[in-house]
């Protein structure tokens, strides 16, 4: 098993990297009767946020600084439909197209500073795959084992496409 972060944002393009099984987690690990994604929202207040990778990891984490209280920004999403822990289930694909992402708009009815992280597991045997991820805004794919580092962090597929092209990536026997 092999876990996969989606995080909605900018970043610069790679084209196949092979995955390593040291990140595989044990299928045993995954209870994998529950398909789909754990997603997390997250939506600053103010004005317009700058649409980097770095912002959106940084509000993801919840180190990114609000100036004018010098607090971190706060989350204005709207969790009320979200499960206690924060997280929203997504059992199927995510395909938000002309939809908004849950939570969104936020507690101030806005639309801008959001940046969304979507965990899922993905059982793959050794060889290529094509991944296809699409985002007007920028994506970024990272493979780990969360259970060894807290977060996957092993980037494989970054992208400033507006529309991205398919990703490919191998995995190793």
């Amino acid at each position: 098993m092999v876990l996969g972060t989606l995080l909605a944002s900018l970043a610069g393009a790679q084209a196949q990297t092979v995955i390593p099984e040291s990140l595989a987690l044990p299928s045993s690990a995954v209870d994998k009767t529950k398909p789909g994604f754990v997603v997390r929202v997250f939506q600053a207040t103010g004005p317009q946020l700058p649409n980097t990778l770095a912002r959106t990891e940084d509000q993801i984490a919840g180190v990114l600084i609000n100036p004018a209280t010098g607090q971190p920004f706060a989350n204005i999403a709207d969790l009320s439909l979200f499960n206690p822990d924060g997280t929203y289930t997504e059992e199927g694909t995510i395909a938000y197209g002309g939809t908004f992402f849950p939570g969104i708009p936020g507690t101030e009815f806005t639309t801008i500073n959001i940046a969304l992280e979507a965990i899922t597991y993905v059982e793959l045997n050794p060889g290529t795959y094509t991944m296809v991820v699409n985002s007007d805004d920028g994506f970024r794919v990272t493979v780990g084992n969360t259970s060894a580092t807290g977060w996957p962090r092993s980037s494989w597929a970054n992208t400033t496409a507006a529309a991205a092209p398919a990703t490919r990536c191998s995995s190793s026997p």
